[in-house]
């Protein structure tokens, strides 16, 4: 093992670049200004999801028994037309409400 640690040290080194790169990165004003609404989206979206999980396996217990449809037919429909839709219009709203209340605190 040691053996081959030191035959890599022999080998020849790779070529090194002779100009510097910059680190900084300059980002747009539009990238900066949407990167907190979307933090908060994915923040919102990750409390809520659990809830919305439970309350989706209660809605398709409930049509399951009361359509007599099968699971995964009932399955499908919550999710397309309650999780999903929910999900993201309640993490969108308390995005907008959660970066507007900061914006006006900075004034």
């Amino acid at each position: 093992m040691i053996e081959s640690v030191s035959a890599a040290n022999i080998s020849t080194p790779i070529k090194t670049q002779k100009k510097p790169q910059a680190s900084i990165s300059v980002k747009s004003n539009k990238e900066s200004k949407s990167n907190p609404y979307f933090d908060s989206f994915v923040k919102h979206a990750k409390k809520s999801t659990p809830t919305l999980l439970i309350l989706t396996g209660v809605w398709t217990a409930i049509d399951k028994t009361s359509r007599n449809i099968p699971i995964k037919k009932s399955l499908v429909n919550n999710f397309t037309g309650f999780f999903a839709p929910v999900l993201i219009a309640s993490s969108a709203l308390l995005a907008g409400i959660e970066n507007k209340k900061s914006s006006e605190s900075k004034k």
